[in-house]
């Protein structure tokens, strides 16, 4: 159903270009027609629902074109990365059937390259109108949440368009959209959200040094990336390279430490910051020049209600901290699968896992997840507590806390550490002076294991000191 929003900017404006890498451009009127004949192949081939398909294609445009076009045919899909596709699709996701460019998965259509240039050179055919149940199940995202293991939030038709729809109402430059986040990792309503306003989705090069000096060509009015990627972007500016007129900055996927929206915001452009997740849609929204701490991630959504609840789920004062729930049109009621019910969804609420507060004014803040906290002799802390003064020291380029248990079994408090110059290292420990924490071990490393979004992989560097411990 959601292929409509492109089809509708077809109609409207046919010669407006619906998507460029800078040098090459694809009217709506092409795009519309390249949906209509790659729907038509997978029409040929039987790729049918109504239980989803999956898509491991790395080329994020083809990637997007084949969800529009199984859209088209009233086809659910699941967008895979490559290292989780094969030839049974993740199975919490119902898909048996996979669309895949590379002949190793052993997909039921190999939909490379040469598969596409076939579809487009085919004659065109009336498609037969598909009768579409608009609550049936549209698209399946996977969320791995902080286990790890996949889960699957199945939305349907409606669901996804009521996102989109939602999305438009955010203050983010919709004209010239520019994502290094792809459909894969849950930034497919934004695409379409640019499609429906009749906006360009702009693709660049996977090399971060050859997109930073094309981002002047490009011309982006809006970004989305996870705080991984746009680190390394910043890294790759030349030194000359001056914010960009017009563009707004979305980070998503990870927390983004301040330090780098700071980054971000002078040498690119404005930094938009929002809370959302795959199972609740955005719920909160903000601009990070009117945040006054690195824990405040904007208000609330017209949509959105959330609450700070205690472990019997009574509501707590404003500024206290505790579990965050949400729940509104844009929630799901639970993943998908056999997996029996899941205690974060419960009478109407998702618990996401995170530990925050609200503020009088409306304002959210994330202190954390709840599976991260950290106990110390009876004394708890969040990683932030520890990682957001040693952030601010120079010469620091990224930290992560950890607890890791003594041969007494006992945990203790851990630092890693990513230098980007000479450090202090009577600043590192007068950025420690924290009532009841222990003394802090630090650990210097070349970089932070991270996960593909930006998040730290913490279970990784607790087996690192396990195995430094050791020797």
């Amino acid at each position: 159903m959601f292929d409509r929003l492109v089809h509708f900017s077809a109609r409207m404006t046919p010669l407006a270009i619906a998507v460029s890498n800078g040098a090459e451009h694809i009217s709506y009127r092409d795009f519309d027609r390249a949906i209509d004949r790659a729907a038509a192949a997978l029409d040929r081939a039987g790729i049918a629902g109504p239980a989803p398909v999956g898509i491991s294609v790395r080329d994020s445009y083809r990637h997007l074109l084949l969800i529009i076009a199984c859209a088209r045919r009233g086809v659910p899909t699941v967008s895979l990365i490559p290292e989780m596709a094969g030839p049974m699709v993740v199975p919490a996701a119902g898909a048996t059937k996979l669309l895949s460019d590379d002949p190793a998965h052993a997909p039921a259509l190999l939909v490379d390259g040469p598969w596409l240039a076939a579809a487009l050179a085919a004659e065109p055919v009336a498609l037969a109108p598909v009768a579409v149940d608009a609550q049936a199940l549209g698209r399946v995202q996977l969320s791995s949440g902080s286990t790890g293991e996949p889960k699957a939030v199945g939305m349907s038709w409606a669901l996804m368009e009521r996102r989109i729809e939602h999305t438009w109402t955010r203050n983010f430059g919709y004209e010239r959209l520019l994502s290094l986040i792809g459909p894969e990792s849950g930034a497919l309503p934004l695409f379409l959200w640019c499609w429906a306003k009749g906006g360009t989705v702009l693709f660049g090069s996977s090399d971060p040094a050859i997109l930073a000096r094309s981002l002047p060509i490009l011309q982006p009015t809006g970004m989305l990336a996870a705080p991984a990627q746009l680190a390394v972007v910043l890294d790759a500016l030349p030194a000359e390279a001056t914010p960009l007129p017009g563009l707004q900055i979305a980070i998503g996927g990870a927390h983004a430490a301040p330090k780098l929206r700071t980054r971000a915001a002078l040498r690119l452009g404005a930094v938009n910051v929002t809370y959302a997740s795959t199972e609740a849609g955005v719920c909160t929204n903000g601009f990070a020049a009117s945040l006054d701490s690195e824990t405040a991630v904007g208000w609330i959504t017209p949509w959105s209600e959330i609450e700070i609840v205690d472990e019997r789920d009574n509501i707590l004062p404003l500024g206290s901290s505790g579990r965050v729930r949400m729940r509104g049109s844009d929630v799901v009621g639970g993943y998908l699968g056999d997996g029996g019910p899941d205690d974060r969804f419960r009478d109407g609420w998702f618990y996401p896992g995170d530990i925050g507060a609200m503020r009088a004014d409306g304002m959210l803040e994330i202190e954390g997840r709840e599976d991260e906290v950290m106990n110390f002799g009876g004394q708890k802390f969040l990683p932030g507590a520890l990682e957001g003064p040693v952030a601010m020291v120079p010469g620091v380029a990224g930290v992560a806390a950890f607890a890791l248990e003594d041969a007494q079994g006992i945990a203790q408090p851990w630092l890693a550490i990513v230098r980007e110059g000479e450090i202090d290292e009577g600043a590192i420990g007068r950025a420690l002076v924290i009532p009841e924490l222990p003394p802090v071990r630090v650990a210097y490393i070349d970089a932070l294991p991270l996960t593909p979004l930006g998040k730290v992989r913490r279970e990784m560097l607790r087996e690192a000191a396990r195995q430094l411990n050791v020797s």
